[in-house]
């Protein structure tokens, strides 16, 4: 790959960015009126300082994290993001 091909291509990652940057945000703000609606794995923003973003399970009107039963706060969740695939 040359230069001038490596620039195009970094132009278009760039102009992708952008874009998905203007979109909606998919976060939904969690209270006990806005669970979500199945038992499901979510990517959700907590109350911890060091890492609030996490993987977790809903499941039984629970969050599940790696250590059981999140005893935490969630502010907000999301589905999943789709598995990278190469174009």
């Amino acid at each position: 790959m040359n230069i001038s091909t490596a620039r195009i291509a970094d132009r278009k990652w760039y102009q992708k960015g952008y874009e998905d940057s203007k979109k909606d945000n998919d976060w939904i703000p969690y209270s006990v009126q806005n669970m979500p609606k199945k038992e499901d794995v979510y990517l959700v923003t907590c109350d911890d300082e060091e890492y609030p973003v996490k993987r977790m399970r809903f499941k039984e009107d629970l969050w599940y994290w790696t250590y059981g039963i999140y005893d935490g706060r969630i502010l907000a969740y999301q589905s999943l993001p789709e598995p990278y695939k190469e174009e």
